[in-house]
């Protein structure tokens, strides 16, 4: 009854119901990667962000591994968790980045493995 009386949800919570339905969707300017979540695709303009539960050297390229990038995560404000954003946002749709893991406090590389995803 209040909630129709109101004209609203009575117990609505207005900074979320702003965030998420008076605002409209906004979109992320991040695609997120994780062991768990390995997405394979970044929309383009957008920034593959890699997040990883301890730090590591990230060895990557964004042109088949013509030019070696070598960046070291940063730590996150929340949580044990680390990160470093690919420069994706700036490469044309059908664009490739690949990228390994060094993990320096066990002095070894991801296990030959590479990742990889194509901007969309």
């Amino acid at each position: 009854m209040r909630s129709s009386r109101d004209g609203r949800v009575f117990d609505r919570i207005e900074p979320a119901f702003e965030r998420y339905v008076a605002g409209g969707k906004r979109d992320s300017a991040y695609e997120m990667w994780t062991f768990r979540h390995r997405t394979r695709r970044v929309p383009a303009g957008q920034t593959l962000r890699l997040i990883l539960q301890t730090s590591a050297t990230v060895h990557w390229t964004t042109d088949h591994w013509a030019n070696i990038g070598n960046s070291d995560t940063v730590a996150a404000a929340l949580g044990d968790l680390h990160f470093f954003d690919l420069p994706t946002a700036e490469l044309p749709a059908g664009a490739h980045t690949e990228w390994t893991f060094f993990w320096p406090a066990a002095n070894r590389w991801e296990g030959g493995k590479n990742f990889s995803a194509e901007v969309v």
